[in-house]
């Protein structure tokens, strides 16, 4: 979408070097970019949806809960994807010097997600209707691209910074919690170490041939359905195995 004559191993190399450089230096930085870019973030998140709200048709909203209110709950309920991001951010816990500003600060950070995503998907669906949203790989992109505001057309330049901030900071968090995950499960002791090698990996990923949107969304859909059983029983799996180990009653 964006950088259409740049080479894609270009694009994806400068990202994952200033990722892999935010993963190196640790949580705590991480953190910190986080906490001073996340008010602008959400500003210029919140200018682009009320934007929409000019310039969308209220009709598409309608009916509120599509097929059914129970169908809503069955299909949030199979399709965990935002419960295994907090799956994978827990991993951090034994880096954390008080657990119960860590249990605060994630009911916190739930809100703010599920508020944004809700937001997010009735301005989007306002903008372009149900089954045009769905059939959109990056609808936030679609959107600052169709917004205007009198004579400025191209209010993408504006919300791009933005993006790019809030890209680096999410994937310098994931190349820090595999990472950690890595070195735990074969038990390297400092694996800040293996950071550059991952993200040279996720490069060579990255400028694999890309996939037809339509396939995508198929495999997207077998990976949720496969993986939420998973994520969702995994916390109990290890606090059973933590019990029957003793783990527990040591603490």
């Amino acid at each position: 979408m964006y950088f259409t004559k740049t080479p894609t191993i270009i694009v994806y190399g400068i990202l994952m070097v200033i990722c892999a450089y935010g993963a190196k230096r640790g949580l705590e930085q991480i953190g910190s970019v986080a906490w001073l870019s996340f008010p602008y973030i959400q500003f210029s998140f919140f200018v682009a949806l009320l934007l929409t709200m000019g310039q969308g048709n209220a009709n598409f909203l309608f009916p509120i809960f599509g097929p059914g209110a129970w169908e809503i709950v069955k299909e949030s309920s199979l399709k965990l994807s935002i419960f295994g991001d907090f799956v994978f951010l827990f991993f951090i816990i034994p880096y954390v010097k008080n657990t119960n500003v860590f249990k605060k600060g994630t009911w916190i950070a739930l809100f703010v997600i599920v508020a944004n995503m809700v937001i997010g998907m009735i301005s989007y669906v306002f903008l372009f209707d149900y089954t045009t949203v769905m059939q959109l790989n990056y609808p936030f992109h679609e959107v600052i691209r169709t917004i205007s505001v009198g004579f400025l057309a191209n209010l993408e330049t504006f919300f791009f910074p933005f993006w790019i901030i809030e890209s680096i900071v999410r994937f310098a968090a994931y190349l820090f919690l595999t990472a950690l995950l890595f070195g735990h499960l074969f038990h390297i002791k400092h694996f800040e170490y293996i950071i550059p090698s991952l993200a040279t990996i996720v490069v060579f990923i990255g400028i694999l041939p890309e996939t037809p949107s339509d396939t995508i969304f198929v495999l997207r859909e077998g990976l949720l359905w496969g993986a939420s059983p998973i994520l969702f029983l995994l916390p109990f799996l290890i606090w059973v195995i933590a019990k029957v180990k003793g783990v527990l009653k040591n603490e």
